[in-house]
């Protein structure tokens, strides 16, 4: 069978109007057995958030089903039905019906496991995302489907997760006419499981009017402030209930007491049963609106609830006191957004007052592990607030020294802050993008009269570009790339545990071997014609001959699990940093044995880089901007380096041992003496997240991917570009250069030769010499 997009069904307001007639009659017991023959397949998540299939599928039989009507005990009798195809229409019917009584028949099926129509994904088949031009013929992809299973979705969409017995649970709500649960599901129908009805906001309001049509205002009321806390995380003013003034109007009418009650214990007045629904749901709107809802007697009560910013809104003369102490209070790496959110409501609440402390502070978040998400918290947040006096609290946050190095995406959002609390376009909309960062930083200095600070970039070579000597397919993932002392071997390890060794005169693969494990070979380097390989699966270091490939042994390390390491060209120290807070070890590779371990926070993505002399390495952590500079043999750091505005990505050493160059996720490249970590120079690349750092061998220029497909040489005390190497694919992962060019792997993801490939460019003129690595 095939389907076709333009069967899909249409929409009408904000109710599902069916593309097929119902026709007359009812539904009957054979009506359900001829269509369950005939229904191929059901989109679940479409079907039970009462909207159109996002599929292109062909689901007449099932729309014509579920508009027609049907006894409600012919409905409950058929879930006994002995197809359990039959049983699940029946099923969708009474989920459809409107009916919460309906539920006590579906619970009973509960732990069915009867098989019934496929499902199609709920993200969708490889038919509807394929662009293959052919998709549209094909029968979309499939998953088995139990009744049981469906069912559990339909009760846990009203509320019942399984964790208590289902009459205990029941018995309070299905026949109780102020169950909040009840409307919020049918909220979730008449709003097709999305959170934003903008486009069909008229129509949703009339579907909610009747829904709630003769109930109690404090059933509206208590609803409305639960949709509300769902829409303040796109974040949206106009709700279903009204505006956020009319919101407010609301929880002025039920009254602070009550309020404070809900807060206290969810009490919810007016309702029948004042305990039943969630005690969270709608608290966030009342609490970010507490000063518009609250009394100033009613302050010392939310801030004994833990409310403290909400209190301090209520009563702005103990924002100091009480602001600090939710700080304290809140002091673990989670609540890093609460800390944030409370001192952007200091700022705006004691304005001048504060305004040292609040910058301070700000600008040592570098150094927690809650990194920039906290700063973009504070920024939004005080964004959301918009006071009166927001331009010299802004001014002085742009006047720090700190400044420069703000997030990318922080420095948008300010700009964006800027722009709308002062009325005017200070940064064009169209300029607010993270490779931006340098200048829209100077675009707001000068609109508060600041000095601006002077740009160096590194820009393209403007002469002929290099193209590559040869290319070999790569087929695997891969992670790292070593060049022998000779210069006659390429190895490359992939994410599988396999090795490669490659001819480095043509590319051409002379023997292959997997070492212990799968998972990322993060680290090796060839030393006296064998390779050191890190091992993917916990402490295990391996030795492989070269020529011809032969893996000769693999040891375990005494100590912890290696994470990401590096290991310097002698092979006398292995360099890791480790997820889960174990921190930055090093290992004595001649006695196996582990040297040190500094406890740090490490997780994500980071780096690691050592020398090629082994006598420094460098190490960041994957949420913050810190770079520390060790020797191997010392576990204190000798430099904390601070210069990026994002995470550091790479780094690399010079040969001569005398500089490091780093880049990250931002379009800063700096300069480092690698001896004392001293900031030396730095330059704007001409695009974000440069992927791959490399010196050359005579250390007086480096190699950086430089964006449109090109990797740019850097002369290292101008930064010019001398040269151009192009490449074909979408990100450059490593390099190694020799006198004569360099080598490289190339990602390309979907490539038909394999997963990327291994490059080499030659320059004209030059003899080969032993390489930088």
């Amino acid at each position: 069978m095939r389907f076709f997009p333009n069967q899909i069904t249409l929409i009408a307001g904000c109710i599902w109007v069916s593309a097929v007639a119902p026709g007359h009659g009812k539904l009957s017991e054979a009506d359900l057995v001829r269509l369950a023959s005939v229904i191929p397949y059901v989109s679940y998540q479409d079907v039970l958030h009462d909207r159109p299939p996002s599929e292109p599928i062909d689901d007449v039989a099932l729309r014509e089903t579920l508009a027609k009507p049907m006894e409600m005990a012919e409905m409950k009798r058929l879930v006994d039905h002995s197809d359990p195809r039959v049983r699940m229409l029946a099923l969708l019917k009474l989920y459809r019906s409107g009916d919460p009584q309906a539920f006590r028949s579906i619970h009973t099926r509960s732990g069915d496991p009867g098989i019934t129509f496929p499902a199609i994904p709920f993200f969708g088949s490889s038919a509807s995302l394929s662009l293959d031009t052919e998709a549209e013929n094909r029968e979309p992809e499939v998953e088995e489907e139990k009744v049981g299973d469906v069912v559990r979705m339909m009760l846990a969409n009203v509320g019942f997760h399984g964790n208590v017995d289902f009459e205990e649970w029941s018995a309070p709500r299905l026949g109780n006419p102020d169950w909040l649960g009840w409307y919020e599901f049918k909220l979730r129908q008449i709003m097709r499981g999305s959170f934003s009805v903008r486009e069909r906001m008229a129509g949703c309001i009339l579907a909610v009017d009747d829904l709630l049509e003769n109930r109690p205002f404090a059933v509206r009321a208590w609803l409305a402030f639960g949709h509300a806390d769902d829409l303040l995380m796109i974040p949206e003013e106009n709700t279903l209930f009204g505006t956020r003034e009319d919101l407010i109007a609301m929880a002025k009418r039920l009254g602070p007491d009550a309020l404070l009650a809900f807060l206290t214990d969810g009490t919810r007045a007016g309702l029948q049963n004042p305990k039943l629904d969630d005690p969270e749901r709608g608290k966030r709107f009342l609490l970010l609106n507490a000063k518009e809802i609250f009394r100033k007697q009613d302050a010392p009560a939310l801030r004994g609830l833990g409310h403290f910013i909400a209190a301090a809104d209520v009563d702005p003369e103990m924002a100091g006191v009480w602001l600090r102490e939710a700080c304290r209070e809140w002091n673990r790496d989670s609540q890093g957004w609460d800390r944030a959110r409370a001192m952007a409501a200091l700022l705006d609440l004691r304005g001048a007052q504060e305004r040292n402390f609040v910058v301070k502070w700000f600008y040592q978040l570098e150094t927690q592990q809650t990194g920039s998400t906290a700063e973009s918290v504070f920024i939004k947040e005080y964004r959301r607030r918009a006071p009166q006096d927001w331009r010299e609290s802004v001014k002085e946050l742009v006047a720090h020294e700190g400044f420069e190095r703000m997030n990318p995406l922080e420095t948008i959002h300010l700009a964006r802050l800027v722009n709308e609390l002062g009325g005017k376009t200070v940064v064009e909309e169209m300029a607010c993008k993270e490779e931006n960062e340098s200048e829209i930083r100077n675009l707001l200095r000068e609109h508060f009269g600041l000095p601006g600070i002077s740009i160096k970039r590194i820009r393209p070579f403007s002469g002929p570009s290099i193209e590559p000597a040869w290319e070999v397919p790569v087929e695997e993932p891969t992670t790292s790339l070593a060049l022998s002392p000779d210069g006659r071997w390429l190895a490359v390890a992939e994410r599988t545990g396999r090795v490669r060794v490659h001819d480095a005169t043509d590319g051409k693969v002379v023997g292959e071997t997997k070492v212990a494990g799968e998972g990322p070979m993060v680290s090796f380097r060839i030393s006296d014609g064998a390779l050191l390989i890190r091992n993917p699966n916990g402490s295990l270091m391996s030795t492989l001959q070269v020529d011809p490939v032969k893996l000769l042994q693999t040891v375990k390390l005494n100590g912890m699990p290696l994470d990401e390491s590096v290991i310097d060209a002698k092979g006398r120290w292995l360099a890791s940093r480790e997820a889960n807070d174990i921190g930055i070890s090093v290992w004595d590779l001649e006695n196996k044995a582990l040297a040190w371990n500094k406890k740090m926070p490490i997780r994500g993505l980071g780096m690691i880089s050592m020398a090629d002399d082994g006598s420094r390495f460098a190490v960041s952590d994957g949420f913050n901007r810190l770079i520390h500079l060790f020797e191997p043999g010392n576990g204190t750091p000798v430099a904390v380096l601070r210069g990026h505005s994002d995470v550091p990505q790479q780094a690399a050493f010079s040969p001569d041992g005398k500089w490091l160059v780093t880049v990250g996720e931002e379009t800063r490249v700096l300069l480092w003496d690698a001896r004392t970590g001293q900031s030396l120079d730095g330059w704007v690349n001409t695009t974000s997240h440069a992927a791959a750092v490399e010196f050359s061998p005579d250390s007086a220029s480096f190699y950086l991917e430089g964006g449109m497909d090109q990797i740019a040489r850097v002369d290292v005390k101008s930064g010019i570009s001398s040269k151009s190497l192009t490449y074909t694919g979408n990100w450059v992962s490593s390099m190694v250069a020799v006198e004569d060019g360099l080598f490289a792997l190339i990602g390309k993801p979907g490539s038909v030769r394999g997963y990327g490939s291994l490059v080499r460019w030659r320059f004209s003129g030059k003899q080969a010499l032993p390489p930088s690595r």
